[in-house]
């Protein structure tokens, strides 16, 4: 079961990797451009230049790059996982994440300088690396309002730790790591939409303080209940009491479970008046 699951990952992350991945957004054919059903007449332009953000954006503007040979490419890559490497005719800088550093802010003034004064003759191509996190707005969409969607995500949030717990416990390996996967991506659409209710409740003049302490809370949070959960771990382990990862589903779902009857029971008191 381990092996298999071993190949299953490996072999996953090989079909996600961006060389396999670009060549199907993106592909020129007799120096015509295609992106989507777009298509884009390369000849047309003098200069081609690539703004690439994202932990993925050296990858991103690598690969473009090479698909886009034998016409050069310049432009400027903004990122938070910097590669070995830097890329020909390319600015890198190093942003900061989940929040903005000094680089972050310096690149977008170098972003807004370098397009600030194109050209018809110049074709600018955007890269912009993230999946779970720009789908939030869909969230918020269906649902109808941002406190619906964190009553939603707290719901999925405790079927998955209950799902993880189980699992865990009857060493299930399979859905204990597409728990944990969901879990991650799920993350990643919860925190755009945290940030929003708390950038509604304060004003513009608190919103540093405000991520800041957010920022401290989670922080200290972890270092809490790192600590515990590994020493509950190492007991179970000890006893030989089911799977290792089980107590982390029973915090998990502890946690979802209080703050989405929280949100519940502010929903009610909303309606009541």
């Amino acid at each position: 079961m381990k092996a298999t699951l071993s190949q299953l990952f490996t072999s996953t992350l090989e079909q996600l990797s961006l060389d396999k991945v670009m060549p199907g957004k993106l592909a020129v054919s007799g120096g015509v451009l295609q992106i989507g059903e777009e298509r884009i007449q390369l000849a047309a332009f003098r200069k081609v230049i690539i703004v690439a953000i994202g932990k993925a954006a050296y990858q991103m503007a690598e690969q473009t790059a090479e698909i886009l040979k034998p016409h050069t490419v310049s432009g400027m890559i903004v990122t938070s996982a910097l590669a070995g490497g830097r890329l020909t005719n390319f600015m890198t800088y190093e942003g900061g994440h989940p929040y903005p550093n000094e680089q972050s802010v310096w690149s977008a003034n170098v972003a807004q300088e370098l397009l600030s004064d194109l050209k018809p003759d110049c074709l600018v191509l955007y890269l912009l690396s993230g999946v779970a996190s720009r789908q939030a707005h869909r969230v918020v969409k269906v649902v109808g309002q941002e406190e619906g969607a964190a009553r939603f995500l707290w719901g999925v949030d405790l079927f998955l730790f209950i799902a993880l717990a189980l699992a865990a416990f009857g060493e299930v390996n399979a859905v204990l790591i597409a728990a944990f996967v969901l879990l991650h991506a799920l993350q990643n659409l919860w925190r755009p939409i945290l940030l929003s209710r708390l950038d509604s409740c304060t004003s513009e003049a608190q919103g540093a303080t405000i991520l800041s302490i957010e920022s401290q809370a989670r922080r200290t949070a972890t270092i809490v209940v790192a600590p515990l959960l590994g020493l509950a771990v190492d007991a179970v382990q000890a006893h030989q009491f089911g799977g290792a990862f089980w107590p982390a589903g029973v915090l998990g779902a502890t946690v979802a479970l209080a703050f989405f009857l929280m949100e519940i029971g502010r929903r009610g008191k909303v309606q009541m008046q």
